[in-house]
């Protein structure tokens, strides 16, 4: 099983500015796994089910990015971020993330520091440029940087 609370933060007075859009958003996001718990709609070779809690648990399947341990097994844990947009056509995202295990574990403790740079270029094509740092108990340390040019279909 697999409790998941995610939570953007709205300020009071973005709620009375409507209609202009809203930039500034912070986040937290908690989750607690118990037993293994397993995604629902996709394959398990794609991501643990952390995969959308934070930047800090998001890998890209492909390159195998570094990230915390994204599984939720026996752990609880959260993501704390900002995210400000700029026109709605750039975004940056700073954010600390963790995971604490519910019993004793060979894999400790996680913490880690991410960032992210998102730009639309055109209506189609995007670049990203993410990085991380991780500290892991018991495990090495991780960190990796990413630059991806993105085509929307």
């Amino acid at each position: 099983m697999l409790v998941l609370v995610e939570n953007s933060l709205v300020p009071r007075r973005a709620i009375n500015a409507i209609p202009s859009p809203i930039n500034f958003v912070p986040y937290f996001n908690l989750f607690a796994g118990f037993d293994s718990p397993q995604p629902l709609a996709r394959a398990a070779g794609t991501g643990g089910v952390l995969k959308n809690t934070g930047i800090n648990f998001e890998s890209d399947g492909l390159t195998d990015y570094p990230t915390l341990d994204a599984r939720a097994n026996e752990s609880y844990g959260g993501a704390l971020g900002v995210e400000y947009l700029f026109n709605l056509d750039r975004q940056i995202v700073l954010e600390a993330a963790v995971v604490e295990r519910m019993s004793d574990s060979p894999a400790g403790s996680q913490y880690a520091l991410g960032a992210r740079y998102q730009h639309r270029i055109s209506n189609a094509w995007l670049v990203r440029l993410d990085a991380m740092r991780g500290w892991r108990e018991g495990l090495d340390d991780v960190y990796g940087v990413r630059l991806e040019l993105r085509r929307k279909l």
